[in-house]
């Protein structure tokens, strides 16, 4: 057994300090940002997560009206009134209005105008947000931003498709997944008994999740998450013919064994929807 002496200790601990900083998300900028409404750190991480999976930033620069209006928003729409609602009572600011679909269904969406909070969400999202074609579009809405005055602290998130540093934060020690899986994931399960047997009846369930490939980012962060929760299948593709130039990525969490991993998590980092 080799013995550490102490330099090569210290370089050991301080190589374990790193990692566990590049894992973790920074929400000092925002929390610098906030005066009264401090929202916890696994709530910010699931918001994230959430975020990226259902949210929007939307600009609208093109001639609306007479007066060449800009605007500048955020928007999460979503079935469930209820997870909208915690998300406003958390920040303790936007709107919640219902609109109908074409389909006769109600949706909710909760939205923010004002320049103050848009100012303040951007502390939150700046260089904390893991893929790369969310990274992309934050990036175009801040730029749309400064060209009205507005985000001067803020810079922009690193877009390397290598960057590490975003794909170590997809982990079991924080929200962000949980948030992921309440904005694009879907349980499945169902019973089956056998064809020669008939007494005998079986289970099948999984945790799917789809993913629109457009950087082949995605694809990699996808199997962040199988190798999270030991899974040996893989990562499928497939296009949609309604859609044209579209690649969707899948990935399906069916094992017993990574059955157990995503209980244990979303225990600890609890479903919100």
């Amino acid at each position: 057994m080799k013995t550490l002496n102490k330099n090569e200790s210290s370089e050991t601990k301080r190589e374990a300090s790193l990692n566990h900083l590049e894992m973790d998300f920074n929400f000092q900028a925002f929390y610098n940002f906030v005066n009264t409404k401090r929202p916890s750190k696994k709530f910010l991480e699931w918001f994230i997560g959430f975020f990226e999976g259902e949210g929007s930033w939307i600009s609208r620069f093109d001639n609306l009206s007479k007066s060449n209006r800009k605007e500048l928003y955020i928007s999460i729409g979503q079935k469930e009134k209820n997870v909208l609602l915690i998300i406003k009572e958390t920040f303790g600011f936007g709107t919640l209005n219902p609109k109908k679909a074409n389909n006769g269904n109600i949706y909710w969406y909760w939205t923010v105008y004002s320049k103050k909070d848009l100012e303040i969400l951007a502390t939150l999202f700046f260089n904390n947000i893991i893929l790369l074609k969310r990274q992309i579009q934050f990036n175009v809405w801040i730029k749309k931003g400064k060209s009205i005055g507005m985000f001067k602290s803020i810079y922009y998130a690193n877009l390397n498709k290598n960057n590490q540093k975003q794909i170590i934060k997809v982990s079991l020690k924080n929200g962000w997944f949980s948030g992921f899986i309440d904005g694009e994931g879907c349980f499945y399960a169902k019973t089956r008994q056998s064809k020669k047997d008939l007494s005998k009846i079986g289970i099948e369930q999984k945790l799917t999740l789809i993913q629109k490939d457009t950087s082949g980012y995605e694809k990699i962060v996808f199997e962040k998450i199988l190798l999270l929760f030991k899974s040996k299948s893989k990562v499928y593709s497939f296009s949609r013919p309604k859609i044209k130039n579209s690649v969707y990525i899948q990935i399906d969490i069916s094992s017993i064994p990574s059955q157990k991993i995503l209980i244990n998590y979303l225990f600890s980092y609890q479903l919100r929807t």
